[in-house]
């Protein structure tokens, strides 16, 4: 994220300097980015990523204040919510005779870490 999407705007700028006008124009550029891995939009957890940078300089490298704080956020901090099987529901899809492809599929995907 850093070498791809951070360093080729801000490598020229000192990061104290980065200014509000600097944050948003690498806002609306990630806007109009897309996933080179599945060609949509980048989450809007991975685009706080460089307010998250940006306090982490704060609390480690004396940066005065995130300027990122001073625009307005494109991104989520948080993860939407991802739901899970539980073991009996995984059981109860792979107990099912009828359709014995989907049995191996889903426990391919166990096996292989992706369920």
């Amino acid at each position: 994220m850093i070498d791809t999407h951070v360093l080729p705007v801000f490598k020229q700028k000192v990061i104290s300097e980065i200014t509000k006008a600097d944050i948003r124009r690498w806002q609306n550029l990630m806007l109009k980015k897309k996933n080179p891995r599945n060609d949509k939009p980048y989450k809007p957890t991975y685009l706080h990523q460089l307010s998250a940078i940006l306090n982490f300089a704060v609390e480690f490298y004396s940066l005065p204040k995130n300027p990122c704080s001073r625009v307005k956020s494109i991104g989520k901090k948080r993860a939407d919510e991802m739901n899970f099987w539980t073991l009996d529901q995984f059981n109860e899809v792979t107990a099912c005779e009828e359709l014995p492809a989907y049995r191996v599929a889903f426990m391919m995907l166990y096996w292989a870490g992706n369920g």
